[in-house]
C-alpha cells in the first residue's frame, strides 16, 4: 500500500501548497510537470504495477535496483491519487474530492486506530464518487497501462491543457498550461 501512504501524501502535499496560496497556478503546474516528467520517463511503471512495487519496496528497499523494473511508489502514487481526485470531482460535480475520502477514511480507520486495506481504501473513493474507480484500480493501480491519454482527460478536467513532446535524448517533456480562457481553481 506504499503507492497509497506515499503516492497519496506526495500529490495532496503539492496541491495543499496550492489551496494555500504558497503556490500559485503556475507554481502547481510547475510541481506537476516534474512529476509528470519523472512519471514518463521511467519505464518501470510500465513493466510493474505500483501496487507491485509498493510490495517490492518493502522487500528490496528503497534501493534503486534494476533500472526500468519497476516505478516510483511516490511518482506513480501521486499520478493514480491525481487521477483519482479528477475522476471524483467529475463524477460529484465538485462536490468531493480525494480530500472528502482521505477524511472519511481518517474517520473509519485513523482516528480508531483499526488499520487499513488496499480494499478499504478503493471503497471508500467508490462510496466518495458514487461509481466504482476500478477501472483506474485495474489498469494503474494494478495494471500497468500507460496513463497519458487518462492524463490529458484529467488536466481537461482541471481547465488545463497537456501535452508532450521528446527533446533530443529521447526523453519525455510536457507542457502544463492553463486552458483559455482559465477554468475556475481545482476543488
Amino acid at each position: 500500500m506504499g503507492y497509497i501512504a506515499e503516492g497519496v501524501t506526495t500529490y495532496m502535499g503539492d496541491l495543499f501548497l496550492f489551496e494555500a496560496g504558497v503556490v500559485d497556478l503556475e507554481g502547481w503546474c510547475a510541481l506537476m510537470t516534474r512529476l509528470l516528467e519523472r512519471h514518463l520517463n521511467n519505464p518501470g511503471r510500465l513493466n510493474m504495477s505500483v501496487a507491485s512495487s509498493s510490495f517490492d519496496t518493502w522487500l528490496d528497499g528503497y534501493r534503486v535496483g534494476v533500472r526500468g523494473r519497476k516505478g516510483s511508489i511516490y511518482v506513480e502514487g501521486a499520478i493514480l491519487a491525481f487521477l483519482c481526485d479528477c475522476r471524483i470531482m467529475t463524477l460529484t460535480h465538485g462536490q468531493a474530492s480525494l480530500s472528502t475520502a482521505i477524511r472519511l477514511l481518517w474517520e473509519r480507520f485513523g482516528r480508531p486506530r483499526t488499520g487499513l486495506t488496499a480494499t478499504d481504501y478503493w471503497d471508500v473513493l467508490t462510496e466518495v464518487a458514487g461509481q466504482s474507480l476500478d477501472d483506474l484500480r485495474l489498469a494503474h493501480a494494478e495494471g500497468t497501462e500507460d496513463t497519458w491519454m487518462p492524463l490529458v482527460d484529467a488536466m481537461t478536467s482541471q481547465g488545463l491543457s497537456l501535452t508532450k513532446r521528446r527533446d533530443d535524448q529521447g526523453l519525455a517533456r510536457v507542457s502544463l498550461t492553463p486552458q483559455n480562457p482559465p477554468a475556475p481553481p481545482m476543488a
